[in-house]
């Protein structure tokens, strides 16, 4: 077998816990996953996996063979980096994560302008609400909302993730306009539920060192941003969502920005990727791309 797809195996079996997980990340059945993890103990004339019926864990060897691997598969890459760079024509698969309402509303939209600018690059894109792994989850690039934890990783500042509340001109016709953030207490809230949380208590408003908190009266709550806009769109009440998520509705005028002399949450926004392999060109033009489609961030 392939020694170099073998340790590809290997790594992605201990990294997502079971030949089943890698076997379904790499495109090949379990059973073919298993012969690879065989074929390197074989070679090495020892176990590398302790195997039970609930969970893998690796040998004293294993643990070896794991950092030796890693060291080798990142070399490969780079030398693969510098030579796509050479030939200077982006292609290849391109593994990308991104918080789910901006993937949705941002992102999804325009991929049809980068795929095509780039036919040879295939992209896959996982909307994930949740802080991905990319090494151990093979992504190569992560948009992320929210201060950054050290990290081996490369970072790419973009425009701030401002959240701000919006109405639909029908929602205002029906129930007239807030014209001060306490009148949302009198108003039809949509709200963001958080997976590991309830939804906050308070939407918060600045005006210089005017700060202001309410308690929005909740009409609806659900876990997806996008669809929180969707019923925004249809006059259900007034959504707290990002700024990037409804530039095109409030471009279009479907959705009215309430309240623009305040402001609200502003949170980082980044681009993340691997700083310890070469970047190669299809990784690149993503970056590029992401950049000119949602801002660079800006010096203080």
């Amino acid at each position: 077998m392939d020694r170099l797809t073998s340790l590809r195996v290997f790594l992605r079996t201990i990294d997502l816990g079971s030949f089943s997980a890698a076997a379904r990340d790499l495109g090949m059945s379990p059973q073919m996953a298993g012969k690879h993890v065989d074929a390197l103990e074989a070679g090495f004339g020892t176990a590398l996996l302790h195997r039970s019926t609930r969970r893998l864990s690796l040998t004293e060897a294993g643990r070896i063979c794991a950092e030796g691997a890693r060291r080798t598969l990142d070399a490969v890459n780079a030398m693969d980096a510098s030579v796509e760079n050479l030939t200077d024509l982006p292609h290849g698969r391109l593994r990308v994560t991104a918080p789910a309402s901006l993937g949705r509303c941002r992102i999804v939209p325009n991929l049809p302008t980068f795929e095509a600018a780039y036919p040879d690059i295939t992209l896959e894109l996982t909307l994930a609400d949740r802080v991905v792994d990319l090494t151990g989850e093979g992504f190569d690039i992560a948009l992320r909302v929210g201060d950054l934890r050290d990290s081996e990783l490369a970072v790419r500042g973009l425009a701030p993730f401002r959240i701000a509340a919006f109405a639909s001109p029908g929602y205002v016709q029906q129930h007239g306009l807030p014209n001060h953030p306490s009148e949302l207490e009198q108003h039809r809230c949509l709200n963001y539920v958080f997976d590991s949380y309830p939804a906050p208590d308070l939407w918060v408003f600045k005006q210089g060192e005017e700060q202001i908190k309410i308690s929005p009266r909740q009409a609806i709550a659900i876990n997806d941003a996008t669809s929180l806009i969707e019923l925004a769109l249809r006059d259900a009440g007034v959504v707290m969502t990002g700024e990037m998520n409804v530039a095109d509705h409030v471009a279009a005028g479907t959705l009215l920005r309430l309240f623009p002399d305040y402001t609200s949450v502003s949170r980082p926004l980044n681009v993340l990727f691997h700083r310890r392999r070469a970047v190669a060109p299809r990784e690149r033009v993503f970056i590029d791309w992401v950049v000119n489609l949602l801002g660079a961030s800006k010096p203080e």
